[in-house]
Parts: C-alpha cells; structure tokens; sequence
C-alpha cells in the first residue's frame, strides 16, 4: 500500500537531522535500511501529532519540525497505539513493528514513576544539519514549552545523544533518569522539565 506524505520535505530533513540517533539507526535497519520507510514514519508522526498532540514547524518546511504528544483520553490514546501499529505494520513491515514495540515498551517501563500520565512530551525534535546553529531548535520549542508553562504542566523527552543533553539543559530540563535500551544497544536519558513560573 502507498504511504501518502504530507510533508515530505520535512520528513527528509528530520530524517538527515536524527541520522545519528541510536532509535532511528536501528528503526532503519528494521526497515532494511529503506530510507524512504523512515521518512514515511517521520511523516506519520507529525500527522499524528496534528491529532493527538502538537506539531510546530520552521518558516520553511525543510528546515525541521518538533513533534509533541499531548495527554489524551485513555479512549483516543487506544486509538492513536492502534493507527500506529497498523502504519508500521503496513508500510514498513512485521520486523519494524516489532522492533518499535520493543523498543517503546522498555522505555516505557523505564518512565514509571519518573514522568507522569499529565506531562507533555517532547517526541521529536530535528533542525535538517545545514540549518543548525541558528536558533531553529529553540524557536520551535518555546511556543509549546510556553502552553506547558502556563498550562501549569511538566515536559519529558528521551534522547539517545548526549551532545544535545546542554541544549535542553539551557531550556530547563534536567537529566533524571539513565537506561541501556537492549534493542538499540545504546544508552539513553530521560529529561523533565518543571513548570516555569514567567
């Protein structure tokens, strides 16, 4: 079945942006190092973000994006798994599926008690490598850390670089949690930032 992108320029670039990034490595190589399979995926993922989160792009759509799930009813968050499996399983195959459920399940399982149900999550954030440097990474960020702020709500995100770990740490959020994730084989960390008081 033919995937059908809505921003394929911008899955591009997200996709050069991460292209360092253990998680996106290893859903590549599920993928059969089909890199047109993960820029659907990072397409998939800011039009899931359009429904059940919030998706901020760059004035220029190929200069990057940041990707934010938001809490939802336990209802629509069953049904935003389910679309996500289906995507997987039929536009990028059973190893891809399996390999994401891994993956996601452990790190789950790593958040408990860390973060909590009402926290905003900072799913994705890439700025294309000719672009950085210049401010991007915070411009799309700061509208939504601004709502959490004012909406009196934590943000977490987990990132498999530890170059980008000062980056956020200028943002407010601070390393509370380090894992080995066993599929990717690399470590990650698990970042929160409070609420910030303007």
């Amino acid at each position: 079945m033919t995937y059908h992108f809505q921003y394929p320029s911008t899955a591009h670039s997200l996709r050069l942006a991460l292209a360092d990034d253990a998680f996106y490595q290893t859903m590549l190589g599920a993928a059969d190092s089909n890199t047109k399979m993960l820029d659907a995926y990072l397409d998939y993922a800011m039009q899931e973000a359009l429904e059940f989160g919030q998706l901020t792009l760059c004035a220029r759509p190929d200069q990057g994006a940041a990707i934010w799930s938001l809490p939802v009813s336990e209802l629509k968050n069953q049904a935003k798994n389910d679309a996500k499996k289906a995507f997987l399983l039929t536009h990028m195959g059973l190893t891809s599926l399996n390999t994401y459920q891994a993956i996601t399940g452990f790190m789950s399982q790593q958040a408990q008690g860390i973060v909590n149900d009402n926290d905003w999550y900072l799913s994705i954030l890439g700025i294309h490598p000719s672009q950085q440097g210049k401010g991007l990474g915070k411009q799309l960020l700061m509208p939504a850390l601004k709502q959490a702020d004012n909406a009196g709500k934590a943000c977490y995100l987990e990132t498999f670089t530890p170059a980008n770990m000062s980056f956020y740490a200028r943002l407010g959020f601070v390393a509370c949690h380090q894992a080995y994730e066993p599929t990717c084989q690399h470590h990650y960390w698990v970042m929160r930032r409070q609420p910030q008081r303007n």
